[in-house]
């Protein structure tokens, strides 16, 4: 499943409507059929029932993260810090991440981090 859950792009930044639609071309590219794909502009009540159907969430946005601890989602939180630029929400995160689900290891900036 692709839960987009932001549409405002500004410079250097795409927006999760955008990298959803990436998403789906690789998969459509590897003849993949199986996924859907939500819309970025649904409403909390929505989303919230979405976040009853998945697993495990990979968001780099706190407010879908938040949904997805609301709804017992395994969540891992990632930043994108590959180059070197300073994120505070980064600290944010881990912050939340520890308060709600007990492991602020969960939430990771490097691509590494993620194997």
């Amino acid at each position: 499943m692709i839960v987009p859950h932001d549409t405002k792009e500004w410079r250097g930044h795409y927006a999760d409507a955008r990298y959803a639609q990436l998403a789906r071309e690789v998969l459509q590219e590897l003849n993949i059929e199986n996924y859907y794909l939500t819309d970025p502009l649904m409403w909390e009540a929505e989303l919230l029932h979405v976040m009853q159907c998945v697993d495990i969430l990979v968001s780099g946005r706190m407010h879908l993260t938040i949904a997805g601890i609301r709804k017992n989602v395994i969540p891992v939180g990632y930043m994108g810090n590959e180059d070197g630029a300073s994120f505070s929400n980064s600290e944010k995160f881990k912050g939340m991440y520890q308060e709600r689900v007990g492991r602020a290891d969960l939430m990771v900036e490097y691509k590494e981090e993620l194997n």
